[in-house]
């Protein structure tokens, strides 16, 4: 629960082991690099997970990751990259690779806006190591005003997500109310983005810009107990009030929406 970034490549051919191996450096990269108070970025087409027949049945989960984590810092000494120690490991029969059908992801970023256009520059960095390949990206939030195709760092509006959002927006009365969720201007945004059709442009113009310093708060998980299940609908509407407020600390206004100039 809570806001999401979502990011794909489209297409079915996964990277090479070159790619690959550039994707995991810039991961880790931007995960060392910056304050993640939710989730973190994290682009692979590589996972693994723990092959439970080679271990002692009465073993805990616990040490089973112990000995898979040593034997990968082992390979890794080693000069191994990932995606060969995930393949050693494999042969080794203490896990499982996975090699994904695409080249997917999501961070959930909450109300930290500074998370959230980080990773939009996480993405439009990973789109350049392909570039004649399409990711897409879409925000929950507001940190974008539309959601995007992006290729070799550069965007246009994804019209075809844009689509969709619309034909949900259309008869819900909530939506138009001018309250905390109203996308009547978004509506506005987005016909008018239909009717140009821009071609590739700078990714920074459907970024909203931050114009406040605003202080993210560290994610908690939230605990709840059996006598507060009926009540699960009200604790959730307080809990994305609380998120959207947290995002409006960045922001001038979350409703507005730049005006562009049509062709006559």
């Amino acid at each position: 629960m809570g806001r999401t970034l979502h990011y794909k490549m489209l297409g079915d051919k996964l990277p090479g082991e070159a790619q690959e191996n550039k994707l995991i450096n810039l991961s880790e990269s931007y995960n060392t690099k910056f304050n993640w108070t939710c989730e973190n970025v994290w682009l692979s087409s590589v996972d693994y997970y723990p092959n439970w027949n080679f271990f002692p049945k009465d073993i805990e989960v616990e040490k089973v990751w112990d000995r898979i984590n040593a034997r990968y810092d082992r390979y890794l000494r080693q000069g191994l990259s990932r995606t060969e120690i995930i393949k050693k490991m494999d042969e080794d029969g203490l896990v499982y690779m996975d090699k994904k059908e695409s080249l997917s992801g999501f961070t959930k970023t909450g109300g930290n806006e500074l998370n959230a256009h980080t990773v939009i520059y996480f993405i439009a960095e990973a789109s350049r190591i392909f570039p004649n390949r399409i990711f897409t990206l879409y925000d929950e939030g507001d940190a974008l005003y539309c959601s995007l195709l992006i290729k070799n760092g550069r965007a246009k509006p994804d019209l075809k997500s844009m689509e969709s959002s619309l034909e949900y927006w259309r008869d819900k009365d909530y939506l138009h109310d001018d309250g905390l969720y109203d996308v009547t201007n978004a509506e506005v945004y987005y016909k008018s983005l239909f009717k140009l059709k821009p071609s590739w442009s700078s990714i920074s113009d459907f970024i909203r810009p931050m114009t406040k310093s605003g202080k993210p708060k560290q994610a908690k998980t939230q605990v709840l107990e059996l006598n507060e299940i009926s009540s699960l609908h009200d604790l959730l509407d307080d809990f994305l009030a609380n998120e959207r407020k947290e995002t409006e600390k960045f922001y001038d206004d979350v409703k507005q929406f730049p005006e562009l100039e049509m062709n006559k």
